[in-house]
C-alpha cells in the first residue's frame, strides 16, 4: 500500500517538475498503467468494501474486485491485482528510479 502511494507521490513530483507531457513522464505512465487506480483502491479501501468505490460505482471494476491478489515472481518481484487493475512491483520500482532521476536531472539536483 505504502509502495503504490510513494510511486503516486513521484509521478505527482515529476509531473509538477516535467510537465505532464514530458516523455519520461509519458513512459513511467505506460510501464505502470494502473498506478493512479491501485493507489486510490487502497487510498479509499473503505468505500470499496462497501461497495461504493469510483471503479464498482462506474462499472469499470466488479463488486468483489477490491480484494487484492497477491503474486510471487522470483525473489523479489511481487505483482498486486485488483481485478484488471495491476501493480508489477519490480518494473514499477524500476521505471519510478527512472521518473525520479529525469525530474532531479531536470530540477538540477542530479
Amino acid at each position: 500500500m505504502l509502495f503504490a502511494d510513494a510511486l503516486r507521490n513521484v509521478l505527482r513530483g515529476a509531473e509538477r517538475v516535467l510537465g505532464k507531457g514530458n516523455t519520461a513522464v509519458q513512459v513511467f505512465k505506460a510501464d505502470v498503467p494502473d498506478i493512479e487506480h491501485v493507489r486510490n483502491i487502497y487510498e479509499h479501501f473503505d468505500a470499496y468494501v462497501e461497495g461504493i468505490g469510483n471503479r464498482q460505482q462506474d462499472g469499470s471494476m466488479g463488486p468483489d474486485d477490491w480484494r487484492p491478489v497477491h503474486s510471487k515472481v522470483g525473489d523479489d518481484f511481487y505483482i498486486v491485482n485488483f481485478g484488471a487493475y495491476r501493480l508489477d512491483v519490480g518494473p514499477a520500482r524500476d521505471a519510478s528510479a527512472r521518473l525520479v532521476v529525469a525530474t532531479l536531472d531536470a530540477a538540477g539536483e542530479h
